[in-house]
């Protein structure tokens, strides 16, 4: 029993003994470092808030995203960049076989030359490798004809430029082709159409065959005269329409005094009021015709124009006219001429280049006071001091005016004549007319008895005298030179414009018409005065109208 016990005892200690060898010899199962990177995580997942664990897996989305995308983009950028090897390889070897073809045939070409007649065994062979070389290099030959045609035409195009570089030098005007009357001109700007002064325009036929340009530059001189000279140069070369104008004088559209054109426009039948929609009203102030071609003219406007805030009566500004939106449409024409309407015809305007300060200069008097007038018909206060400042930065330059011309196009005989017959009728329903008008005729018309007048409509003087418009524009937004104060009583009257350009040393100039002349005086404000927007100017006299003349007059019109 003793030995078994101890027999027992034995293996139990060896056994013991062995699981104490096995956990002694085993290596540990973590480290003191991965020990404490697994309490960290487990201490994070504790605390971690589930949004931010969300957000974080978006954040991680997206970055996924982003990182496709860009390999992506990577993929795609070297499939262009192998196509475009391929391309530029192809082309390479193209350039190759025609460089050698052109050695081979200019090998050929010196060979003959040097060798004179060849054997006839030379020859058939020669022609043989050439038949070959037809046959097989078609597209090359066919390529290189056409580059060929290519580099003769560059030349001509570089050919051509230079002519016209120096025709421009010389500042001439030269016909490249034979003038047709069907075709109408155009204006390409090398500038933006929008700079008030582009000396660099270029006109050209509208007939896409250009064989016909003009290119315009200012005279080398800058003398007004020699810039006006150039400008009738330019408007005499101008094709004449097909349709001309009846050979006896034309006759005038005799307008009851009380009535405007706009007011007799707007009457006419319902078959004339379809070819008047858009129409325009030029006056002798302010329109200049072609001494050399008389259906052709030009007209002046203000590039700038001061008009009053609505809402605040002391708060003026200035603004651009658009008049890219008015050019180049067919227009019907009236022309005011010693206070008398007459039809004028169909015509196209275009931009040419704007007046100069030496232009002026130039300009009469009452030429200055009608652009000065329509610049300021916006504005509903006024004083000299007003006028003064505007006329100086004209004669500075800062304002500017544009230089419109006028290209006839057409006679419509059947408005000139529907108007006509309107005429008559309206001078049998004059005097009823008038009965129902209230406030009777106007005592400021231009000429007297049944002529029209050269302005819109009466305008209070400051001492309550009723004025005669100075040939400003009449009618409603589609006609040009609006005077924009019609009736209102607020816009500057004559003596408003005369008492600055009087003490400016202008001087006064009478002007004749039928029955009238214009006598005006200036006005010396006092200091109080001076600059006060809201003091009219005072003025001595009240005028029948202005009749004067900015160039030779329309000759039969």
């Amino acid at each position: 029993m003793t030995t078994t016990a101890a027999a027992h005892g034995v293996q139990g200690s060896s056994r013991y003994e062995f699981m104490t060898r096995s956990y002694v010899s085993s290596p540990p199962l973590q480290s003191s470092n991965d020990l404490d990177i697994v309490k960290k995580q487990l201490e994070l997942l504790k605390t971690a808030d589930p949004f931010s664990v969300v957000d974080m897996a978006i954040q991680i989305e997206n970055e996924r995203r982003k990182v496709q995308d860009a390999m992506s983009a990577r993929d795609a950028a070297v499939m262009r960049l192998a196509d475009a090897y391929v391309y530029l390889e192809q082309k390479t070897a193209m350039i190759e076989r025609l460089q050698q073809e052109m050695r081979v045939l200019g090998s050929d070409k010196v060979d003959k030359a040097d060798k004179g007649t060849s054997t006839p065994k030379q020859s058939h062979v020669e022609g043989a490798s050439q038949t070959e070389d037809t046959e097989t290099d078609a597209t090359a030959a066919s390529r290189s004809q056409e580059v060929a045609r290519l580099e003769t035409l560059v030349n001509t195009l570089r050919e051509e430029i230079k002519t016209l570089h120096a025709e421009k030098d010389k500042g001439s005007l030269k016909e490249d082709g034979p003038l047709k009357s069907s075709r109408l001109l155009t204006v390409q700007y090398v500038s933006s159409p929008s700079s008030v002064n582009s000396m660099n325009s270029i006109f050209k036929l509208d007939d896409q065959d250009f064989d016909f340009a003009v290119v315009r530059t200012a005279p080398p001189t800058g003398e007004a005269e020699d810039i006006i000279n150039a400008r009738n140069k330019l408007l005499a070369t101008i094709p004449l329409p097909e349709e001309e104008a009846p050979d006896d004088t034309l006759k005038p559209i005799m307008v009851p005094s009380p009535y405007t054109l706009h007011d007799f426009l707007a009457t006419v039948p319902e078959s004339l009021k379809a070819s008047l929609t858009n129409y325009r009203a030029l006056h002798q102030l302010t329109t200049s015709w072609c001494p050399d071609r008389e259906e052709h003219g030009y007209f002046l406007t203000p590039v700038f124009k001061c008009s009053t805030n609505p809402r605040v009566s002391m708060a003026h500004r200035w603004s651009t006219v658009d008049l890219s939106s008015r050019l180049n449409k067919p227009t019907e024409c009236f022309y005011n001429k010693d206070g008398v309407w007459y039809y004028a015809g169909v015509y196209k305007a275009f931009r040419l280049d704007d007046l100069t300060t030496k232009e002026w200069e130039a300009l009469s008097d009452e030429t200055m006071q009608s652009i000065i007038k329509e610049t300021i018909s916006g504005r509903k206060n006024t004083s000299p001091q007003n006028i003064y400042e505007i006329t100086q930065l004209y004669a500075a330059g800062a304002l500017k005016v544009a230089c419109i011309a006028l290209q006839c196009i057409g006679f419509n005989k059947e408005v000139y004549k529907g108007i006509l017959e309107h005429v008559d009728k309206w001078e049998k329903d004059a005097h009823t007319r008038e009965a129902q008008t209230p406030g009777g005729r106007w005592k400021g018309s231009t000429g007297g008895g049944r002529e029209g007048r050269a302005g819109h409509g009466p305008m209070t003087g400051p001492l309550g005298s009723s004025v005669g418009g100075v040939g400003l524009g009449l009618g409603s937004g589609t006609v040009w030179n609006v005077n924009a104060n019609v009736g209102s009583g607020t816009g500057a009257s004559i003596g408003d414009l005369v008492g600055p350009m009087s003490s400016m040393g202008f001087g006064v100039r009478s002007a004749t018409s039928n029955s009238s002349s214009l006598s005006l005086s200036s006005c010396t404000p006092s200091r109080a005065e001076v600059g006060n927007e809201n003091v009219p100017a005072p003025t001595k006299t009240t005028t029948a109208g202005v009749s004067g003349v900015l160039g030779s007059g329309r000759g039969k019109r």
